[in-house]
């Protein structure tokens, strides 16, 4: 089992039950840095087993944006309009739209639809 060196934490929420945060780790069996994703529990228990990145620049990139585009559907839509998206269109789809309008922007993307 790897073993990390915690070297910079950033906590990204907290709820009722826990915390989660992401890390910039040494893993004693690499010698390259590496993003993880953990959550903690109430007693500052680890308590998942953690998406680790090795941060290229691909990777980082295409992470990055699919944080911001998933992050853009769930705050726009609720639980039961993105299962509906999901069904109608499909993943790749729904994927493909929030990508659209990041890139376009919502204003711009409203005026070419109202075109």
């Amino acid at each position: 089992m790897t073993r990390y060196e915690t070297l910079l934490e950033v906590e990204l929420d907290e709820w009722d039950s826990g915390y989660g945060v992401l890390q910039v780790v040494d893993p004693d069996d690499s010698d390259t840095a590496e993003l993880r994703f953990c959550y903690f529990n109430e007693d500052g228990k680890f308590t998942n087993r953690p998406l680790t990145l090795r941060p290229d620049e691909e990777t980082l990139d295409r992470t990055t944006r699919m944080v911001e585009n998933l992050g853009y559907v769930a705050r726009t839509f609720d639980p039961a309009e993105i299962r509906e998206l999901v069904d109608t269109l499909g993943e790749d789809r729904v994927i493909e739209l929030a990508q659209l309008v990041d890139t376009l922007g919502e204003a711009r993307l409203a005026e070419i639809l109202g075109a």
